[in-house]
């Protein structure tokens, strides 16, 4: 008996099984925890995007009162004109790279789309779009 309790109290580490035990343990909440990261850090880059949007129609809605205020209340004939009216006033805040979003802005009659393609570094898997649209204004 006194051999018994003296192998057991002399053993250290752990034995193989266990080793791959725990190793098969870790690689299965891996493929499991992974592809969710994926997930979560590109909605987050999506909602990034879509706020960005909304940033993007604030700024020509802002831009369509100055124009209707210094054009005694007509409204600019097209999305086209908005968009360079907007980016004088601003200093091309609608169009190209700003911090860390990069967007573009495309007219057609008074309807104008707006386009996010990069959040931060990374090129968005979906791009996100809105529109703003302002045939009733005015």
């Amino acid at each position: 008996m006194k051999k018994i309790n003296r192998i057991l109290t002399t053993q250290e580490g752990f034995t193989l099984v266990e080793v791959l035990a725990v190793l098969v343990i870790v690689a299965i909440l891996a493929v499991v925890a992974i592809p969710k990261y994926m997930n979560a850090t590109e909605a987050a880059r999506n909602k990034a995007a879509q706020g960005q949007i909304a940033e993007v129609k604030g700024r020509f809605a802002q831009g369509l009162g100055r124009y209707m205020m210094e054009n005694n209340g007509s409204v600019p004939a097209s999305g086209a004109a908005l968009i360079v009216a907007v980016e004088s006033y601003s200093a091309g805040a609608t169009a190209g790279a700003e911090a860390d979003f990069t967007f573009s802005s495309a007219a057609v009659l008074k309807v104008i789309t707006i386009t996010v393609t990069v959040v931060g570094t990374a090129v968005l898997v979906t791009p996100q779009t809105g529109t703003y649209d302002f045939t009733n204004a005015g």
